[in-house]
């Protein structure tokens, strides 16, 4: 015969109490320490987790603040001007500068350019000059102070069949730059500019299509 003496938890036909049996055995002072226990361990469970989603919110905001100000400080090197003599058969020549300005707060660092005049390219190719990697030209100087300039001079001799396709229309002049700089922060933009020669205006403008600043 069991001894229910040595098997507490068992009954006179040797089955376990259930959990609600044993809960019935429990005496007051120990069934109000038991839920206390239980309130207090829920209670930190329910700190713990808002306290960690205040501090991954917390990082959420901190990034969001820190990308701000990085766009606040950053340089951004854009267009200034652009001159060009007008296109006449009596010149002779293709003559132009664009100038580029840091609008931002801090220097631009390492900056490559690379362009293309072209009067043979079709609009459909222009993408494809911008998409390759091919930043030869570097300005040889370290950095490009806030409000600083870059001036890009081109001259280029052309026969009188060309500049009379130019001025009548009947051939369109492009001008594509495309420029590579880093900020203080260590990260990587371009700037993307797609000009068009207007003969009836006879002035070199961007045009209204794959222009492109980050």
């Amino acid at each position: 015969m069991t001894n229910n003496k040595e098997y507490p938890n068992e009954t006179k036909q040797g089955r376990r109490h259930t959990i609600y049996e044993k809960w019935k055995q429990t005496s007051l002072p120990n069934r109000l320490l038991i839920i206390f226990t239980a309130v207090i361990a829920t209670a930190n469970l329910i700190y713990a987790t808002l306290l960690l989603w205040q501090l991954f919110i917390l990082q959420e905001q901190l990034i969001y603040i820190q990308e701000v100000s990085h766009l606040d400080q950053r340089a951004w090197i854009g267009i200034e001007t652009i001159a060009i003599e007008p296109i006449k058969t009596d010149k002779k020549k293709l003559s132009f500068h664009i100038v580029f300005i840091n609008t931002g707060k801090t220097p631009a660092i390492n900056i490559k350019m690379d362009f293309r005049i072209s009067i043979h390219l079709k609009e459909d190719d222009i993408p494809t000059f911008f998409e390759q990697d091919n930043l030869e030209h570097d300005f040889g100087q370290a950095f490009l102070t806030p409000n600083g300039r870059l001036d890009q001079p081109y001259e280029e001799n052309m026969i009188p069949s060309i500049i009379e396709a130019i001025e009548s229309g009947k051939t369109v002049l492009w001008v594509l730059v495309k420029i590579e700089y880093y900020d203080i922060f260590r990260n990587v933009h371009k700037t993307h500019v797609c000009l068009r020669y207007y003969p009836k205006i006879m002035k070199l403008k961007i045009y209204d299509k794959f222009n492109y600043i980050d």
